[in-house]
């Protein structure tokens, strides 16, 4: 994509959610990470089979969650496949919201006498990118004729909503 070529707020992330030792601590509806949507293009997820946590809003604006299950690979001589691919608020501009950005938290699990590791890759295009819809016709033209920002604009917006 040429939107890529540019100064991005891309970024490879290594987190960790350390173990809850004491069980009056968390219970199991406590959240580690509240819900959300991803900021930029896409999110590519890598996690460790045994490491629950992460879930999905099913219907995008109510409180039904599901669990992100671990995918093993179907080809016994491999290791299992632990990727998961979040769109985020950009895919969800760029398309007039045919595809939504997925939202999502992580929640203490069951097995929370383990630290729970992921690596995450925040795909982000070019900071000047406009979030317009793709001319396509496959995709409607924007009706709500919303102002048009720049990618690094609603990187800032959406920052500044999550820090108040």
């Amino acid at each position: 994509m040429e939107c890529l070529n540019g100064d991005t707020h891309t970024i490879l992330r290594f987190l960790r959610y350390p173990q809850i030792r004491d069980t009056e601590e968390a219970e199991n509806d406590d959240i580690r990470a509240g819900a959300h949507t991803d900021y930029g293009l896409l999110t590519i997820l890598f996690q460790q089979e045994g490491q629950q946590g992460l879930q999905l809003n099913v219907n995008q604006n109510d409180d039904d969650w599901a669990p992100v299950e671990f995918q093993p690979s179907d080809d016994i001589t491999k290791e299992g496949a632990p990727l998961v691919v979040n769109f985020g608020d950009l895919f969800q501009f760029w398309t007039n919201d045919i595809i939504k950005s997925t939202r999502h938290r992580v929640a203490v699990p069951e097995s929370r006498l383990k630290d729970r590791y992921s690596i995450v890759f925040f795909v982000h295009p070019e900071d000047d990118t406009s979030l317009e819809g793709w001319n396509s016709k496959y995709i409607p033209k924007d009706k709500n004729n919303k102002p048009k920002v720049t990618a690094y604009e609603h990187l800032l917006m959406r920052l500044e909503d999550t820090y108040k």
